[in-house]
């Protein structure tokens, strides 16, 4: 069980490291990047601890053998396509009340990489749509949804930003 609250006091930025060294160990040589994304990779909009990592592999086919070894760091295969558009597989932990959501892609999928990356920036740097970004959390945990409908309210509020922080992703990259 998570609690919904705002979880400032978590440095989550070293939560990331960790969980980024052991994703290393686990697969080495395939990973090309990891970028944290999600609420705890921008500041003031955590509601829920919870880390998201993006990890770009080499060949996203060679990363099912290794289930076994996620397993074994206390992660379990949620999808393999979270959101039906995507080549990519999503691996979930709940480690010390913080939950761990482990994105892998193939590096050939530049518009997969490219949202994410454009959004997480995006809210970064745009101090008006982060606040309407925490606002639309904050009273989206209010209504005491499950965590299925929560993810996809979420990821319908972020589409609507997502044209506008591509095409300024685009313009300052």
């Amino acid at each position: 069980m998570l609690d919904y609250k705002l979880y400032s006091d978590l440095d989550y930025h070293d939560i990331y490291i960790n969980a980024s060294k052991q994703l290393i160990e686990v697969y080495r040589n395939e990973i090309v990047e990891l970028h944290h994304i999600g609420s705890s990779s921008i500041d003031g909009t955590t509601v829920i601890p919870t880390v998201e990592i993006l990890t770009v592999v080499k060949d996203i086919n060679r990363v099912q053998g290794y289930i076994d070894e996620m397993k074994m760091i206390g992660y379990s295969i949620a999808a393999l396509s979270p959101d039906n558009k995507d080549e990519c597989l999503l691996f979930t932990a709940i480690t010390e009340g913080i939950a761990f959501n482990v994105l892998i892609v193939e590096r050939t999928d530049f518009n997969g990489i490219e949202k994410r990356l454009a959004v997480r920036d995006y809210l970064r740097t745009h101090s008006e749509a982060r606040l309407a970004y925490k606002q639309f959390k904050h009273n989206l945990h209010k209504l005491k949804l499950n965590q299925h409908d929560i993810h996809n309210a979420e990821r319908e509020y972020l589409k609507e930003i997502e044209a506008h922080a591509i095409y300024w992703y685009r313009l300052n990259s």
